[in-house]
C-alpha cells in the first residue's frame, strides 16, 4: 500500500504543471494588454480612411453651403465662426440649451441627459460653447464608434468586410448626424461597446456601457434584450447556470430608472421624456403602418413639393434598411447561429426606429436617422457587396457609393442651410 501511494504521488509530480512565478505572470500580462493594445490601434488606424473621406465631405459641404444663402453675386463675408455655427439647427440647438441651463421645461426631457450634460463638462475647454463642445464629442465619438465596428467586425467576419462596413455607413444619407452635435454617435458608440463586450463575456463592463447608452437615448433600454440573449447562448440557457455576473444586466435599464427618477423629483412625473413625445407630434403606432401610409400619400400627393421629396427621400433611406434588416434573418446572407446576436441588434433597433412616427407632416421624419442604430444592417450590406454567386445583384449594389454620396450631399446641405432635415 505504501509503495502504491508513493507511486500515486511521483505520478502526480510528472503530471502537475509548474505553476508559473509572479514575475512570469506578470510578464505575460504586460504582454496580453501590449496586443489588446496593438489591436485598438490597429482598428483605430483602419477606420481613419472612412472617417476622413465622409469628413472631408462634410467639410467641403460646410464650406458651400453659404451659396445657397447668400444672393448672387453677394460681396457679403461671413466670419469663419459662422460655419461652424451652420450646424447648430434642430435639436443641437435643443440640447446645446440644456448643457447652459439644465431642464427648464418638462418638455425637455425628450432629450435625455448624457450628450448635454457632456456637452456641459466639454464647454470648460471651449471657453463655454456648449455647441462647439458638441460637436468636439460627436466627432471624437465619431471616429471612436467606427474603430469598434472595425474591431468587432474583424473578429467575427474579415477585415476586407469590415472595411465595406464602415463605408457603407459613413456614406449612408443620414450619417452627417454622427459628426453634428446629437447624440447619434455617442449613442452608437455606447451600444457598439456593449455588445463588444456582450460578444467577449465582459457582462459587468456591459452593462455599464449599456447604463450609459440609456441615458443617452430612451432606445438604450432595448441593449438588455442583447444581453439576456448572449448571457443565456453563452450559459445553455439554463437558471442553474446563472452567475452573479446575471446581475449586470439590471444595470441597463437603471439608466433609464435614474433619469425617470430625475423627472419624478424635477417635475412630479417620472414618464415626462415619454409624455414630451406628444409635443413633438409623435405617437406610438405598430412598426410599418406609418411606412405603408406615406407610400400611399405619395402615390396620391403632388409628383414634385417639398413634402412630397421629403417623403420620398425618408421612405427610400427606411425601406432600404428595413430590407437590409430582414436580410440578416433569411437568405443566404443571414447571419449564422453562432452570430445571430447580429441580426437580435439590428432587429431591436429597426423596428423600434419606427414606433413614434409624426402625426402631422411626414410620418416618417427623422426615420433615416434613428435607423443608423440598426448597425448590423450595414454588416449585411456589406455581404451582399462582395456578391459571390449574385454577381448581377453585386453590379446593381455596386452603385451604392454613388448614389449614397448624392443623398447624403442634399441631406447634409438641407440640414445647413436650416431646412426641415431632422
Amino acid at each position: 500500500m505504501g509503495e502504491s501511494s508513493s507511486s500515486d504521488q511521483s505520478s502526480a509530480t510528472r503530471v502537475a504543471a509548474p505553476s508559473p512565478s509572479p514575475v512570469q505572470a506578470l510578464s505575460a500580462m504586460t504582454l496580453g494588454r501590449a496586443t489588446a493594445l496593438q489591436s485598438w490601434l490597429t482598428a483605430l488606424r483602419e477606420a481613419l480612411p472612412a472617417y476622413l473621406l465622409s469628413h472631408a465631405l462634410f467639410v467641403a459641404l460646410t464650406y458651400l453651403a453659404p451659396l445657397f444663402t447668400l444672393p448672387d453675386f453677394s460681396a457679403q463675408a461671413l466670419p469663419p465662426s459662422s460655419l461652424v455655427h451652420s450646424w447648430q439647427h434642430w435639436d443641437a440647438a435643443h440640447y446645446a440649451s440644456i448643457a447652459r441651463s439644465g431642464y427648464v421645461q418638462w418638455w425637455q426631457t425628450a432629450f435625455f441627459p448624457l450628450f448635454p450634460l457632456l456637452e456641459q463638462l466639454g464647454s470648460l475647454a471651449t471657453l463655454g460653447s456648449t455647441h462647439v463642445a458638441g460637436l468636439l464629442i460627436a466627432n471624437l465619438a465619431d471616429l471612436a464608434l467606427l474603430a469598434v465596428l472595425y474591431r468587432l467586425l474583424t473578429e467575427d467576419f474579415s477585415a476586407a468586410l469590415a472595411r465595406r462596413t464602415l463605408l457603407c455607413l459613413v456614406l449612408f444619407p443620414s450619417a452627417f448626424f454622427l459628426a453634428a452635435a446629437y447624440p447619434e454617435s455617442l449613442f452608437l458608440l455606447l451600444s457598439l461597446l456593449c455588445f463588444y463586450c456582450l460578444r467577449h463575456q465582459r457582462w459587468w463592463l456591459a452593462g455599464l456601457c449599456g447604463l450609459l447608452a440609456a441615458l443617452t437615448r430612451p432606445s438604450g433600454l432595448l441593449l438588455i434584450v442583447l444581453f439576456v440573449y448572449e448571457y443565456g447562448r453563452r450559459r445553455g440557457w439554463r437558471l442553474r447556470r446563472l452567475g452573479s455576473s446575471a446581475l449586470a444586466a439590471g444595470l441597463i435599464p437603471l439608466g433609464t430608472a435614474l433619469f425617470a427618477l430625475y423627472c419624478l423629483l424635477r417635475f412630479d412625473d417620472p414618464l415626462a421624456f415619454s409624455h414630451a413625445q406628444a409635443l413633438w407630434n409623435r405617437y406610438l403606432d405598430l412598426p410599418g403602418l406609418s411606412v405603408l401610409h406615406t407610400a400611399v400619400l405619395l402615390l396620391k400627393g403632388p409628383l414634385v413639393s417639398f413634402t412630397t421629396l421629403h417623403e420620398a427621400f425618408d421612405l427610400v433611406c427606411v425601406l432600404f434598411m428595413l430590407v437590409l434588416v430582414a436580410l440578416a434573418w433569411v437568405g443566404p446572407w443571414r447571419f449564422p447561429p453562432a452570430l445571430r446576436g447580429y441580426a437580435l441588434y439590428a432587429l431591436l433597433f429597426g423596428l423600434f426606429a419606427l414606433l413614434w412616427p409624426t402625426r402631422d407632416g411626414d410620418a416618417l421624419n427623422a426615420f433615416p436617422r434613428y435607423l443608423l442604430e440598426a448597425t448590423p444592417a450595414f454588416v449585411v450590406l456589406g455581404l451582399l457587396l462582395e456578391g459571390e454567386g449574385w454577381p448581377r445583384l453585386r453590379a446593381l449594389l455596386g452603385c451604392y457609393p454613388v448614389c449614397a454620396t448624392a443623398l447624403l450631399s442634399f441631406a447634409l446641405l438641407q440640414f445647413l442651410t436650416g431646412h426641415w432635415m431632422v
